[in-house]
């Protein structure tokens, strides 16, 4: 089989050619006939389009498998086998996953992923001895390369979530596994561009360094906000920018705790160059009619209640620290 495709890097567009077929004659015929279903016992006609399928939920490890096959002129053009977890965070570019499963004996993701891509033959067959070689992912990509080639034969694009057998034993399985969502899948399956999958490599810590940009790092209670972070540092901005950046971000996606519309902020700043660090306290004073007289009605105080906000003085903080860094 290995003589009848080609393929480049894990990264790229897979292509293959066709092996010659040179028929002279019925009894030619015959014989080529049977090479070809010694070769590949599970040929079968592919419609163009690009096909999904993903595992219906997250294993005890917090993982799902999804593989993407693009077909075009009845043939694969394109395999991606990638795992993904409730953070958008795809296996093959993390480093530590990386170190974790040599240290236990298995390949890394991105080259197993890769070994396994190539199982896919440009006519839809399936080389098991590649398959078998994938130790620890195997099971879960016959699963998967099952249900996109079913699919591709009936010309059927929607999405595919199917049930896989645990990756690894892990932690005992949930009594109700966390389903996966499929828009989540195809996402990331479809929607991601190169420079993306590039930057979350970085991130990953297998991808290569970006620039003269140093070290950089951003936290915070949600991934966008985080991510966000992250595109500013990378851009060149500085901390004070990505701090701005982020909590303009908490303010959408966590409005009842982090909001730039009440209270104040606080932030400590150090400068690497002069090694000095600087606080920030963006709290305002109280309303000017905060008097005593206006919270002798009894509505008006107590442990809760609007009545009891200060002048919001988050914005004014946050303007002030873009100023200055």
């Amino acid at each position: 089989m290995d003589d009848h495709s080609q393929q480049n890097d894990r990264s790229g567009a897979r292509t293959k050619q066709r092996p010659k077929r040179a028929v002279a004659g019925s009894v030619a015929a015959v014989v080529v006939a049977l090479v070809v279903v010694a070769c590949a016992p599970d040929a079968r006609e592919l419609t163009d389009g690009t096909y999904l399928a993903h595992s219906e939920a997250y294993d005890a490890e917090g993982w799902a498998a999804f593989l993407r096959l693009d077909v075009a002129n009845g043939e694969v053009a394109n395999v991606l086998f990638e795992r993904i977890n409730r953070y958008d965070d795809f296996e093959s570019d993390q480093a530590h996953r990386a170190r974790e499963l040599e240290a236990e004996g298995y390949l890394r993701p991105a080259e197993e992923m890769g070994l396994l891509e190539r199982a896919i033959a440009t006519d839809g067959s399936l080389d098991d001895g590649e398959i078998e070689r994938g130790a620890r992912l195997g099971s879960a990509f016959e699963t998967l390369a099952s249900a996109v080639l079913d699919r591709a034969a009936d010309g059927n694009e929607e999405t595919a979530a199917v049930s896989i057998e645990e990756i690894a034993p892990g932690d005992a399985a949930p009594a109700e596994p966390e389903l996966v969502n499929s828009d989540v899948i195809r996402f990331a399956a479809l929607e991601i561009s190169e420079s993306e999958r590039a930057r979350r490599a970085r991130r990953g810590g297998l991808g290569e360094a970006q620039g003269e940009t140093g070290s950089y790092a951003a936290v915070s209670n949600h991934r966008a906000a985080t991510d966000a972070a992250m595109e500013v540092l990378e851009a060149g901005g500085t901390a004070a920018d990505a701090a701005f950046v982020t909590a303009s971000v908490l303010t959408v996606t966590e409005p009842w705790f982090s909001t730039v519309l009440g209270g104040g902020t606080w932030a400590l700043y150090f400068d690497n160059a002069t090694g000095e660090v600087r606080s920030l306290d963006g709290v305002a004073g109280a309303a000017a009619g905060a008097t005593p007289e206006y919270f002798s009605r009894t509505e008006r105080y107590g442990e809760y209640g609007m009545h009891l906000a200060n002048v919001p003085g988050a914005w004014a903080g946050w303007m002030k620290w873009l100023a200055e860094y």
